[in-house]
């Protein structure tokens, strides 16, 4: 059995009309950016420093890490290059071999 759907030809223009063709009207804002900088390799002080007067919220996350030093970061998101300000950022620093595999995450900087 076979069912057909007929569709009135107003109504499909209708529906049409409204999937924002050139006509319709679009209003677009800039939104202000900075350059995230990169901070990987770097002391967790020294790293904030770069984020002064960016206005980037940094939240650190002391993690266990028996590679990297003590107190070095060792990855970030996002990761360098343009950002919308206002970003959320998140370091990860060393708390060396015997830290917390997870430690408590701190806003660091504002």
């Amino acid at each position: 059995m076979r069912i057909r759907v007929l569709i009135p030809l107003a109504a499909t223009a209708v529906v049409l009309a409204g999937c924002g063709g050139a006509s319709s009207p679009t209003t677009s804002t800039a939104v202000a950016t900075v350059n995230m900088p990169a901070v990987t390799g770097l002391t967790q002080q020294a790293a904030l420093k770069r984020f002064s007067g960016l206005r980037i919220t940094v939240y650190v996350y002391p993690e266990r890490n028996p590679r990297i030093p003590k107190g070095f970061v060792f990855r970030q998101t996002p990761g360098p290059g343009p950002v919308a300000k206002g970003t959320l950022s998140a370091l990860y620093v060393s708390a060396g071999p015997h830290g917390p595999r997870v430690g408590k995450p701190f806003v660091a900087h504002r």
